[in-house]
């Protein structure tokens, strides 16, 4: 948990069809990755509509709306083949946190992660966390009343291929990557994201909006 105490002040922006929890059917949208030598480009899209983007740029994933507006920031901290990433708000208007987002993974030899996920159940006004010291003790006791605690589902070894393989939904989803994840919220697919042949691909349903899902489909760039 060293340097979460370190963050700017924040506070909670309203919510929006980015922010809607509600999907309770899987939506499938791509990924496209920019590379360039200072920083790299991220654009989620419908088709050919631009729902998201993002930036990364030392030590931050910069999240836009399709429109180009700033809503929130993906802080990162990069340990080699382990990360932990907290979701913030853009404002810096008042000493509120945003409801607590915050993932963090390793990324084993064997070539895939393990992700552990914790989510705030709310994405409302009401009972905003004020001080950032009861992040700490939500995962010190590991109370998660208020959160949803999602994982990854673990691959299974394919003895003919010599490799970790992942049952996907999506027929998009066919080359081989340590980046393809399935994440699950009591054992059910909550999450999809896999590489294909152009681009990358992203299913997900409720609990997630499309911000947290777009920002745990970013971590795997991370490392």
């Amino acid at each position: 948990m060293n340097g979460f105490s370190k963050l700017e002040d924040i506070t909670y922006i309203e919510n929006n069809d980015l922010f809607n929890k509600e999907k309770n059917e899987f939506i499938e949208y791509s990924i496209k990755r920019t590379k360039h030598i200072i920083r790299d480009r991220f654009v989620l899209k419908d088709k050919d509509k631009i729902l998201l983007s993002a930036v990364k740029h030392i030590g931050y994933f910069y999240i836009y709306t399709g429109r180009g507006d700033l809503i929130c920031k993906l802080k990162y901290w990069d340990f080699g083949r382990k990360f932990k990433c907290l979701l913030i708000n853009s404002g810096q208007e008042s000493n509120e946190l945003l409801y607590l987002k915050y993932f963090k993974g390793i990324l084993y030899t064997e070539g895939f992660y393990d992700f552990e996920l914790i989510i705030h159940k709310d994405n409302g006004l009401t009972n905003i966390i004020t001080k950032q010291i009861k992040h700490l003790i939500f995962f010190q006791k590991k109370n998660y009343s208020q959160f949803h605690y999602l994982i990854n589902k673990y691959p299974k070894y394919n003895n003919i291929d010599s490799s970790y393989t992942l049952k996907f939904k999506s027929d998009k989803i066919v080359i081989s990557s340590v980046k393809n994840f399935i994440i699950e919220n009591n054992n059910e697919s909550i999450l999809e994201f896999g590489r294909g042949k152009n681009e990358f691909s992203m299913s997900y349903k409720t609990p997630l909006s499309m911000v947290e899902a777009f920002t745990i489909c970013l971590t795997t760039f991370v490392t």
